[in-house]
């Protein structure tokens, strides 16, 4: 539904009736636009202000994050928060990447493309936006970073030249160059750590060498097209390593209006990797455990299932697959973690591989044929809470396909899985298509073993709410709600 005029009445939005079913056809299609680019989607019209336009339609993505907290159609874009929108209105071209402030304040970049009707006059633009706040701080600290680089150039070229001193209680080796490549100060721990990089034949010593004596001249010197050496005025980094000792050495050219010279950082470093070197060895012996934890556990299922083959009690048949189910969706979970070993899984693939894992065995027990489905947000959980979920939606799904389609008129089972994430609050939805609950049914009293596992993992172990009914439409929806930041690690 578009928005036709200024809803304080201030601005005039002048277009003829052509005009408003030529953007009414686009903004038909305005959500579908904002799905497929993951962004938010908007269409602005002109008013009588030539510097101000009105929002008439829009569109924030079901795929991706929105940029807006509430609606914007009616409000006001403004020539000086937008002046993208105004140029593409004016000249009548597309504006790509153009910077702008939103309605709510918030930095974003904007895509705009004038729209025409049949005699070629602009009645309107279409204009994504993207976030670009991130951008902008990162620019910031860039430019904080130049303004301390100058200052830094400014004092420590003035106290190495002028009094030829600096502090010498500096961990880091630290060396002073020149434009010339003539290295103006050494400090002590420079010539402590040069045994790594500089060989006994070119020792590195006091103030007035040249950089192009030493080693380092590899990493502060560069080749010109003539063949001659020159002082690089580019960041450069390398690590050289002499038996179990490893060095990292970093050239810093420094600019005060012009370039000046720069400074030889020298750290070592073999501490750190040897702790890097640990960390990755650690990291293999987890995924190793998942690895064989994953295992026994798919061995167990099926010694389980080789015994509910064989069984011919239905009840003791239905009793084993419920084992087995459950045995599998933890399986699932160490599978993932002996692949990633991330502290963080997809959700949705723990919810595939367990959904699968049940159809497998539930296919041998139910005589109905069940699509399952799953929709929603893609979201990271915590790997220690990842065990949790797989028992939780394993429980609801082997109960739907045992309990929800028995005497239903359906011809074909339908369950859909449905996660959802509003910051650090998560929902998962189960929801079926089948008879649905008994009319005089009531959750603590007549609910099945399953369901109490259910609710006992969601209160106890998630700190979140379970609840389960008759869903309007038909079948039975169940619903778990939980803040990921006060669950239980």
């Amino acid at each position: 539904m578009l928005v036709k005029a200024d809803p304080d009445g201030y601005y005039q939005i002048q277009l003829e009736k052509e005009d408003w079913e030529i953007l009414e056809g686009i903004a038909a299609n305005l959500q579908l636009i904002a799905d497929v680019s993951q962004c938010d989607v908007f269409i602005d019209c002109p008013t009588n202000d030539r510097d101000v336009a009105i929002v008439v339609a829009e569109a924030k993505p079901r795929t991706g994050k929105s940029l807006y907290k509430g609606k914007v159609s009616g409000q006001r874009a403004i020539r000086f928060n937008e002046p993208g929108v105004f140029e593409a209105l004016e000249k009548g071209e597309p504006t790509v990447g153009t910077r702008a402030v939103s309605q709510e304040g918030v930095f974003i970049s904007q895509n705009a493309v004038p729209i025409f009707n049949a005699k070629r006059k602009v009645i309107g633009v279409l204009i994504r936006e993207r976030d670009i706040s991130e951008a902008m701080k990162k620019e910031k600290q860039v430019q904080l970073l130049e303004e301390t680089t100058e200052l830094l150039t400014e004092n420590l070229l003035r106290v190495a030249i002028e009094s030829g001193t600096l502090p010498g209680a500096l961990h880091d080796g630290l060396l002073v160059v020149n434009k010339d490549g003539i290295i103006v100060y050494v400090n002590p721990s420079a010539l402590r750590l040069a045994d790594v990089i500089i060989s006994s034949e070119k020792t590195l010593q006091s103030e007035g060498n040249y950089i192009a004596e030493t080693e380092l001249c590899d990493i502060v010197l560069e080749k010109e097209q003539d063949g001659t050496m020159r002082v690089s005025q580019e960041y450069r980094c390398c690590e050289y390593s002499v038996g179990d000792r490893i060095v990292n050495v970093s050239w810093v050219p420094l600019f005060r209006k012009e370039f000046v010279g720069g400074i030889v950082l020298i750290r070592d470093i073999t501490d750190v990797r040897k702790k890097e070197k640990e960390l990755m060895v650690k990291s293999a012996v987890i995924r190793e455990i998942h690895h064989r934890v994953k295992n026994n556990l798919q061995n167990i299922a099926s010694i389980l299932r080789l015994q509910m083959r064989r069984e011919h009690n239905k009840t003791v048949r239905e009793a084993l697959g419920v084992c087995i189910n459950r045995i599998l969706s933890i399986a699932s979970v160490h599978e993932l973690l002996s692949q990633s070993g991330l502290e963080t899984i997809d959700l949705h693939q723990i919810l595939r591989m367990t959904v699968e894992r049940i159809v497998q065995v539930e296919n041998e027990l139910c005589d109905c044929e069940v699509e399952i489905c799953l929709y929603g947000d893609t979201i990271n959980i915590p790997a220690f809470h990842a065990s949790t979920i797989a028992l939780v939606v394993c429980e609801l799904v082997q109960n739907a396909m045992r309990h929800g389609f028995r005497g239903s008129i359906n011809s074909k089972g339908k369950i859909v899985i449905y996660t959802k994430q509003m910051g650090s609050f998560y929902e998962l939805q189960v929801v079926d298509n089948g008879v649905g609950l008994p009319a005089n049914f009531k959750e603590n009293k007549d609910s099945r073993l399953g369901i109490q596992l259910v609710d006992v993992l969601v209160r106890e172990t998630l700190k979140g709410t379970f609840q389960i009914g008759n869903n309007p439409e038909g079948g039975v929806r169940c619903s778990i709600t939980f803040d990921v930041d006060r669950a239980d690690v």
